[in-house]
């Protein structure tokens, strides 16, 4: 996912369907390591949505990680500085 130069941190929301199992969701920037600490946690089956703020990399990039099979959705809602 890529947003505007200069933008160094994005607001959106990201919905969870039907995830084969219980997990974890890991929103971070693209490229560094993955952090330990999850953004949300989900339970199998359950659609589930969730806000968050997350810092974007040098290119305006995020990443995003689950620990379980899940459709994903993610909606940005907003960059800033």
């Amino acid at each position: 996912m890529r947003h505007p130069n200069g933008r160094n941190r994005s607001g959106g929301q990201h919905d969870r369907g039907e995830p084969s199992a219980a997990g974890n969701l890991v929103v971070f920037p693209s490229g560094a390591p993955l952090p330990v600490a999850r953004t949300v946690s989900f339970r199998a089956g359950r659609t589930q949505a969730s806000s968050t703020v997350v810092s974007l990399d040098v290119a305006g990039e995020i990443d995003v990680w689950s620990s379980s099979a899940t459709h994903l959705v993610v909606d940005v809602t907003g960059y800033f500085r």
